[in-house]
């Protein structure tokens, strides 16, 4: 039906979009949104360098977009055009020919995704971009928050779905997801429509529908740096520590506070015995976690928790059970990734959550569940008071072997890249009345010195920047020694 076949040409460019929402002041609660986009025709070493990303706008603040897609119109547009094919003049063969570039992945943490797919998100009843499954709340309480454990058979109102099979979840299809959001969106009343939207956690049809190239979920894969170093690595420190909402005393997982203080100190010395290529130094993170990022969170539980937390449990099931999450984490940061691999991940990933929620699903054996009846109780507990424990991230775990069958290797598409983007525009903004503004002009002098290099094939040196390998405070020394009539820095 198209008038074009998809990378027919060795010619046609692969796209990735891309977009977060950062503070440009740590102490403000204002936030602003960055659109990018990845070129994949480049190599894995240079396609997420700063100088190979576009920028495609900026989306000002103070407030969250209410409607992202008046903001990427234009931006769809293009992407159009791209896809039907632009012409183009090839200097080896001399000859014109017709460029085509699809968008092939869109991805961001939860909430971005969440607004580009316009889904209800981590707080709807069916959070989960990939499934169907129905979330459920704690029992005689006020609060609506929403948790996705795989059993709800003790729960006194149980889903339409008692039991859920970790490997047969009911996945969401790029056919079926239109079908709900065009039904949403054609609802006669507007109490229909939200009725709709929140029986299939979605509010209607996204404008990166229009892109054929993408589909609706697969394209828009979770993102395995918020989702581990962010989220998961986080709630078991607070487990560890008993600071997980309220509901661990008395529990076997909490490590009393002077054995943590030994594991937080231990932690921050082990640093001066790792090699500085392996990542950041790790701070404390008994003293204070808040100095850490998603790398050195990495950093600390790949590398020195496997060791720092042996014989510290009263119960070894629970190091036995974290050991095996860094084994799983290791094949999911491979460069490649086997079929067999992927298998031995998806494995690992359901007996990981199925022991850390400890219910007793029916797909085991009598043997096997009469084992989990007996074995020691994790954190989920199988309670419907201890819903908290099974959040959005935990469940969203279960997709990370379809998502790399669909989109490749975890690296491909985490989120890394898109915050050190956030990273670099919270350092440019030099106003602080009119930071949006600022940002803005910054990044349209940005794209035109480029168009300008590329134009007339000039280097950062013959446009006036530095040389990569020389700071920008070593420059301006040297141009104080050279220009006549200044002074010289001893």
């Amino acid at each position: 039906m198209l008038p074009y076949n998809y990378f027919l040409d060795h010619r046609d460019i692969a796209l990735s979009f891309a977009t977060d929402g950062f503070a440009p002041f740590k102490k403000w609660k204002h936030t602003t949104w960055i659109l990018l986009i990845f070129n994949y025709n480049l190599p894995p070493d240079q396609r997420f360098q700063k100088d190979n990303i576009l920028c495609a706008g900026i989306i000002p603040g103070p407030k969250k977009p209410w409607d992202t897609d008046s903001f990427i119109y234009l931006l769809i547009q293009e992407l159009l055009e791209l896809a039907d094919g632009v012409s183009t003049y090839d200097s080896l063969s001399s000859s014109l020919f017709a460029l085509h570039a699809y968008v092939i992945t869109g991805f961001g943490d939860i909430p971005a995704v969440s607004m580009l797919m316009h889904m209800k998100g981590h707080n709807g009843s069916r959070p989960c971009q990939m499934c169907e499954i129905q979330g459920i709340g704690i029992p005689d309480l006020q609060n609506r928050t929403l948790y996705m454990p795989l059993s709800c058979r003790d729960h006194p109102k149980p889903t339409d779905v008692v039991e859920y099979h970790p490997v047969r979840l009911l996945l969401r299809s790029h056919d079926s997801f239109m079908v709900q959001a065009k039904s949403v969106l054609s609802a006669p009343t507007e109490i229909q429509q939200e009725e709709l939207s929140k029986a299939y956690g979605i509010k209607g049809v996204p404008l990166l529908s229009a892109l054929r190239s993408l589909r609706f979920p697969q394209s828009f894969p979770y993102d395995f740096m918020h989702l581990i170093w962010e989220n998961l690595i986080l709630n078991l420190i607070l487990f560890w520590s008993g600071n997980y909402k309220g509901m661990d005393e008395g529990q076997p997982y909490v490590l009393p506070p002077d054995m943590w203080q030994v594991v937080g100190t231990t932690s921050a010395k082990a640093t001066k015995m790792i090699p500085s290529s392996f990542g950041a130094p790790i701070p404390n993170p008994a003293k204070d976690s808040s100095y850490f990022t998603s790398l050195t969170w990495s950093v600390w539980s790949l590398f020195i928790t496997p060791t720092m937390l042996q014989r510290r449990f009263p119960n070894e099931r629970y190091y036995q059970h974290f050991c095996s999450l860094v084994r799983i984490l290791n094949l999911c940061l491979q460069f490649e990734i086997s079929e067999e691999e992927i298998n031995e991940i998806e494995s690992g990933i359901c007996e990981w959550v199925v022991d850390y929620e400890q219910c007793v699903p029916p797909f085991v054996s009598e043997k096997s569940k009469a084992g989990l009846i007996h074995a020691p109780s994790l954190y989920y507990q199988h309670k419907p008071e201890r819903l908290p424990a099974c959040p959005l991230t935990i469940h969203a775990l279960l997709h990370i072997p379809d998502q790399i069958r669909w989109m490749g290797p975890c690296w491909t598409t985490w989120a890394f890249p898109i915050e050190r983007q956030c990273g670099y525009f919270q350092c440019i903004i030099h106003s602080r009345l009119n930071p949006y503004a600022n940002m803005s002009q910054h990044l349209t002098d940005l794209l035109q010195l480029r168009q300008v290099k590329i134009l007339y094939n000039l280097t950062d040196e013959e446009l006036g920047k530095p040389p990569k390998h020389i700071s920008l405070q070593t420059k301006r020394l040297e141009d104080c020694k050279l220009r006549p009539g200044t002074f010289t820095l001893v």
